[in-house]
């Protein structure tokens, strides 16, 4: 039996591995079925809805999702379940595109895939690490031990971004593979995480047995709590020095936009995603530090709110301010905190 090739697509918070992956389902060849596992560091989970909306009009393409935390502590029960399903033998995909997330440990997940069962049952190709060469600059990124593990596991280095940076950055990250003993992996330039098919085809070279040792088990309730028309539901968690909420509200609850987009500049936040409902439609949001960017989609089949940050958030005031920018004053009849 043929097994599934399989690729790893890694990179800090706000690196662009979300979108990497939607132009490389965008340029999937027609007569393949592709499947795409996404972790994410929070409890609420916004980047599988967003694959999963965009890619509905693609042929042939299935999204899981395993929120809470890296892969490597929850691979006890969610990641092993998503991965079987993905890969079942009615629907084996031709590829499986598997995106950690930005705070997971990408050894420990290639370990996992490289072990039993799974080394007869998937073909470990490239693994691509996307970058924003600004990073290189900032001891909270380079110093980090996820980050170093991230460089130190790609066959491929993106440097995405380089329009937003000048070329001496690209000469730093020279420096940093010298650095970190890294100077023959491969490093393409990408502007909007424009990332080619065929350098997906290349035999992954990290050596995954150094790293198979038993795992530490999380078990992460992956069932997806339903909400009451106008409910909300808030979750939280804290793992070693980063911080996240998250909120879900049912659809008929409305955003106002311009008060949104406003409240999200005004945050002091690592990273943040929010695929709400809105006044104007659907809009996708994101904040990576000082950026913003604003996109319109389909109107989402509920609001999904998702912030990282690096001290303990105020939640219950943050989730004040959320409900006074409520277009629509819906009653709640649903609120949970988890």
């Amino acid at each position: 039996m043929q097994r599934v090739r399989t690729n790893i697509i890694t990179g800090f918070l706000g690196t662009g591995k979300t979108t990497a992956i939607l132009k490389l389902l965008q340029q999937k060849p027609s007569n393949e079925r592709w499947a795409v596992l996404v972790n994410e560091f929070g409890e609420v989970g916004i980047d599988g809805e967003i694959i999963q909306q965009q890619a509905n009009g693609l042929p042939q393409v299935k999204v899981k999702e395993v929120p809470g935390g890296c892969m490597c502590c929850a691979a006890g029960v969610p990641m092993t379940v998503a991965i079987n399903e993905l890969i079942g033998r009615a629907n084996r995909p031709d590829r499986l595109l598997i995106e950690p997330s930005g705070l997971g440990h990408p050894k420990e997940v290639i370990a996992l895939l490289s072990g039993q069962p799974y080394q007869n049952l998937l073909d470990l190709q490239t693994t691509i690490t996307m970058i924003d060469a600004r990073h290189l600059d900032d001891s909270r990124y380079y110093t980090h031990e996820i980050y170093r593990q991230q460089l130190a596991v790609a066959d491929l280095l993106v440097a995405n971004k380089t329009d937003l940076y000048p070329a001496e950055q690209l000469q730093r990250l020279n420096q940093s593979l010298l650095d970190h003993n890294l100077l023959d992996v491969p490093v393409v330039t990408s502007c909007q995480a424009e990332l080619k098919p065929e350098w997906l085809a290349q035999p992954a070279r990290f050596n995954q047995t150094r790293w198979q040792r038993e795992l530490e088990y999380l078990f992460v309730d992956s069932h997806t709590e339903q909400l009451a028309v106008g409910g909300y539901l808030r979750k939280q968690r804290q793992q070693a020095d980063f911080h996240t909420a998250g909120w879900r509200f049912e659809r008929t609850v409305s955003f106002g936009l311009q008060q949104f987009i406003q409240w999200v500049q005004d945050l002091e936040v690592l990273r943040l995603k929010a695929l709400i409902n809105t006044d104007q439609g659907g809009h996708l949001i994101q904040r990576v530090e000082q950026e913003l960017s604003v996109e319109s989609v389909l109107d989402p089949h509920e609001s999904r709110i998702e912030m990282i940050c690096t001290t303990p958030i105020s939640a219950d005031q943050l989730q004040k301010q959320l409900l006074s920018l409520q277009h629509t004053q819906a009653k709640h009849v649903t609120h949970q905190t988890q």
